[in-house]
């Protein structure tokens, strides 16, 4: 599961990464940077989607709510997971129309074998932004539209602290994963092997962050700061 990450991103930084894809309409960055060290569900995320003529920045919300069964209570869904995105009702038709990118600069997780669980940053060499691959999905109760990440199978580098983790786009595939006109199912299977095998190639870092990552509120630069040795216990 990947439920919180990082973005500190400004125009430069999204110009500079995406060079090689038809940007428009970039004014809701502006010169401002979009800043915040520990994104949280329900929070406001920056993403990258087509809009016919070209690739628009947008913001949208992180996360989205799905009923359980007719009348059931409502389930917060922050992911998908790569293995099953093309079957389940949820996912199968948005990912064939609905496809973003979520441009992070790395992601929170839990290692949760040993008591007490301990939380890392985890960030991805080649640059300080990696492209996760994400799908807008609309809450049928209140007509909201969320964003949710797609998950895959952790690769060897990360797979000590958790099992599972974002699905990473390449260049080339970022291209394809934002093209509009690519609707058929058997293609979008492809490029979700493809990201499959970019993702278990990638090469992480990770290192062990303050425990108070865990709460939402906590948004100082120090959330992805390395804790001393001496705070660890």
């Amino acid at each position: 599961m990947c439920g919180r990450f990082t973005q500190t991103i400004s125009l430069a930084d999204v110009l500079a990464k995406y060079s090689f894809i038809n940007l428009v309409n970039t004014d809701i960055l502006g010169e401002e940077r979009f800043e915040n060290f520990n994104l949280a569900p329900s929070e406001v995320a920056l993403t990258l989607k087509s809009d016919g003529e070209g690739v628009v920045i947008s913001q949208e919300t992180f996360g989205t709510y799905i009923a359980l069964g007719k009348g059931g209570s409502r389930k917060s869904l922050l992911n998908a997971r790569v293995e099953t995105v093309l079957e389940k009702p949820t996912f199968s038709r948005r990912v064939l129309t609905s496809r973003v990118v979520v441009p992070i600069n790395g992601y929170f997780e839990w290692k949760t074998t040993t008591p007490p669980k301990r939380p890392y940053f985890v960030h991805f060499d080649g640059g300080p932004i990696a492209s996760i691959a994400g799908i807008e999905l609309v809450d049928r109760e209140t007509g909201e539209v969320g964003v949710v990440l797609v998950t895959t199978e952790a690769n060897a580098e990360i797979s000590e602290v958790h099992n599972r983790m974002p699905l990473v786009l390449s260049n080339e595939i970022v291209t394809s994963w934002l093209d509009e006109s690519l609707k058929d199912r058997d293609e979008v299977a492809e490029l979700l092997e493809l990201a499959k095998r970019t993702t278990k190639e990638s090469s992480l870092f990770y290192y062990e962050v303050d425990k108070r990552v865990g709460s939402p509120t906590f948004k100082s630069p120090m959330a992805i700061a390395p804790v001393e040795p001496s705070t660890l216990f």
